[in-house]
């Protein structure tokens, strides 16, 4: 699955296993902080690794840039402008490991936006059980010197009977979005996509799929909640494309 760019989807990536019989043994390994935000000239910050298992754990820890492409989905590329250290280790159960992480470069004018992901190496399995895998994508935020903030501008493509909300964030750092409501002139409440990440980064572009498709209004009430912004019946302009 690795290659000079990965995609992943966006947040944590939880435990995942094929089973052919016989038990499940899980490993459980927990972070904190789940979500890792620099402050403006901050060049290091810590990581901590607690092994909640029952036995010692394994992890290897690996950073990449985090970009997004043109359709909105996550890209992720191995990257040397941050490091972790260690990025391999033991943890035994009960305890925790700190590791630290240093940003080599500073993004000019824009923030930087990378991903840690923590692979947990499962110890061979015993006769009769499967060791489940754990993989944790943590994301990084490195904000540039000077103040920066998201600028996000929203319009509706309607296109045959496909219907889409499409965020373009024109500003210098990302936005996050939840809790997104459509609604039409006459109160009706249109389905929203909701298995799509929430990050909408710098200079990117995120599409929700909208479940109608005899919407007809030239325009349409948007409300949504983000980190910084609450988002409350702001009219957006419904465009029909080939």
């Amino acid at each position: 699955m690795m290659g000079r760019a990965m995609r992943s989807v966006a947040g944590l990536l939880g435990a995942c296993a094929v089973f052919s019989g016989g038990t499940a043994s899980a490993q459980v390994l927990n972070v904190l902080p789940v979500t890792i935000e620099l402050a403006a000239g901050q060049r290091a910050a810590a990581l901590t690794i607690i092994n909640e298992g029952d036995a010692e754990a394994s992890f290897q820890l690996r950073s990449f840039r985090w970009t997004q492409g043109e359709d909105g989905s996550d890209v992720l590329a191995p990257s040397d402008e941050i490091s972790v250290s260690p990025p391999l280790g033991t943890i035994a159960h009960g305890a925790s490991q700190v590791v630290r992480i240093v940003l080599r470069q500073v993004t000019p004018g824009r923030e930087g936006t990378y991903r840690l992901l923590l692979d947990q190496i499962p110890a061979p399995a015993a006769p009769g059980t499967v060791r489940i895998a754990l993989r944790l994508s943590l994301p990084v935020f490195a904000p540039p010197v000077a103040r920066a903030t998201p600028d996000l501008k929203f319009h509706v493509e309607r296109s045959h009977d496909q219907i889409f909300l499409v965020a373009v964030n024109h500003g210098v750092r990302h936005e996050k979005l939840r809790d997104i409501t459509l609604k039409t002139g006459d109160g009706t409440v249109l389905a929203v996509e909701k298995n799509v990440s929430p990050y909408i980064l710098a200079g990117a572009t995120r599409r929700w799929h909208v479940g109608s498709k005899s919407m007809n209004d030239p325009t349409v009430q948007l409300s949504a909640r983000g980190e910084l912004n609450q988002i409350t019946d702001q009219s957006v302009t419904v465009t029909a494309t080939p």
